[in-house]
This record gives structure tokens, C-alpha cells and sequence, in this order.
């Protein structure tokens, strides 16, 4: 792929990293401020939608997030999917 070619990043919710802190994110995340807009509990998990300097992305993670708390989304590389445009 030459540079400059403009292609998309798919992940799926259940692989992001709903974090206060970066000691808390896997090793090599790239991490983002995650502002949170809407939280739905699902039986066992939470849906998490929120925006980054990126978007909007939604997360789905096992506990709910800290009401008030300076929050990010983790990003590891390996769970990350190159779609081409």
C-alpha cells in the first residue's frame, strides 16, 4: 500500500479498552480521551458510547465506567482490521 492511500480501521467493541488510566491499558494500546455519552447495561456486560478526537466509538466492556472519571479508549494494534477504501 503506497502512502497516502486512504483506508478505514475496523475493531469490534468487545476489543476496546474502556480505561481511567494508562497503567491500566495493554502494553502498546494507543490511547485516546473517551468522552462518554450513553451507557446501556446488558446482562453480563455494559455498552459504551462515547467520542474521541477520532469519532464516536462504542465499546462493550464488563464493568460500567466511572461516573466523573477522565476516561480513555485503548486501541492495541493487534486487534485492529485494515479496510481499504
Amino acid at each position: 500500500m503506497e502512502a497516502g492511500t486512504k483506508a478505514r480501521i475496523a475493531i469490534r467493541p468487545r476489543k476496546l479498552q474502556v480505561v481511567d488510566s494508562q497503567a491500566s491499558a495493554l502494553q502498546g494500546s494507543l490511547l485516546l480521551p473517551f468522552e462518554v455519552s450513553a451507557t446501556l447495561f446488558q446482562g453480563n456486560d455494559w455498552e459504551v458510547v462515547g467520542t474521541t478526537p477520532l469519532g464516536e466509538m462504542r465499546a462493550v466492556t464488563p464493568r460500567a465506567p466511572k461516573q466523573g472519571a477522565p476516561l480513555f479508549v485503548g486501541i492495541h494494534p493487534e486487534d485492529c482490521r485494515l479496510l481499504l477504501s
